[in-house]
């Protein structure tokens, strides 16, 4: 995205403040400066550097001076969008609480011709995530059911129905980590449907009860982060290599590069942590407090997009740009 004027002086001014100690300088978007709605679900940048926002209102695309809203007078006619993504085509597609599909065509929204199939499957849950690979299949994950798989104008259910599962991408490749009853205990799978050697190995089982895989992100290479509520895990080259409980929920978490964000439930905020060592010493960085959601993208410029449910979108420049108080 090229930089607009108002996020460039924004830019300037947090590089003339000077003084001793260094604080995080973020700026707010919301309502009252054209954002659709302050309850946002995604950020998304797309091939030509414009930010889309997810909201449950409509969706809004900022040019880096505006936003331009659309909604069910411009073809969107399910106007809470849950899950942005870009096929190979460059298209841009959006999922929406419902399951249904609409793809940007000029300026309307067009709805995908399969919707009333994916509405009949999902028999009125909810969704809870969308990707597209490098092959231009789309996964749908629906939650309390299973995976949704929609190719060549074909739907069907990649996994079996009632599994508890969390879909996982890096580079148009497609994966996604599972829990199934095995025996007494339950199992956990990392399978790869994409990439052989995404991942080293398929499966890692767990010699203790989990009853529930609520967030899960790659991290570096070949590394897995999966929460569970409150506990955690670090799996590296398909081996458990960790296990750490926090004194907060879990609402979500992110890896861009060797930092990992962690949104914690009832409006517990947003931490970031330099490191796994960190993160199992709970010694991170409060970003944002009495916030709900946190999701935390980074654009081609290396600024930190972070989406609320309450308060609309946060900007927070790289830490190569440091703001500094005036008190010590």
């Amino acid at each position: 995205m090229k930089i607009g004027l108002p996020l460039l002086l924004f830019l300037l001014f947090v590089t003339s403040i000077s003084a001793q100690l260094p604080r995080v300088m973020l700026r707010n978007y919301t309502t009252d400066q054209g954002l659709a709605s302050s309850e946002v679900q995604k950020i998304y940048q797309d091939h030509l550097g414009y930010q889309w926002i997810g909201t449950d209102n409509g969706i809004s695309c900022f040019n880096g001076y505006e936003f331009k809203n659309y909604g069910p007078l411009d073809g969107l006619e399910d106007p809470v969008v849950l899950q942005i993504d870009e096929d190979t085509y460059n298209s841009l597609w959006v999922c929406t609480l419902s399951g249904w599909l609409f793809k940007k065509v000029g300026n309307r929204f067009i709805p995908h011709p399969k919707n009333k199939e994916i509405v009949e499957k999902t028999k009125g849950k909810n969704v809870q995530s969308f990707m597209i690979d490098g092959e231009n299949t789309f996964y749908i994950g629906i939650v309390g059911i299973g995976i949704l798989v929609l190719k060549n104008n074909e739907v069907k259910w990649l996994s079996e129905k009632n599994e508890n599962f969390q879909l996982l991408k890096k580079g148009g490749k497609f994966a996604y980590a599972s829990i199934g009853n095995a025996s007494q205990n339950n199992h956990l799978s990392i399978l790869n449907y994409s990439d052989n050697h995404l991942f080293t190995g398929v499966d890692s089982s767990f010699n203790f009860k989990i009853s529930s895989l609520s967030r899960a992100c790659i991290y570096g290479k070949d590394t897995i982060l999966l929460c569970n509520e409150a506990k955690f895990f670090v799996i590296y080259q398909n081996k458990l290599q960790k296990v750490f409980t926090f004194k907060k929920d879990i609402n979500n978490i992110y890896a861009i590069k060797n930092d990992i964000y962690i949104s914690f439930n009832n409006s517990n905020g947003l931490k970031k942590y330099k490191g796994i060592q960190n993160l199992s010493l709970d010694n991170g960085e409060q970003i944002l407090s009495n916030i709900r959601g946190g999701g935390v993208v980074e654009d081609r410029n290396k600024l930190l997009w972070i989406n609320t449910i309450d308060n609309g979108i946060y900007l927070m420049p790289n830490e190569n740009i440091k703001v500094y108080d005036q008190h010590h």
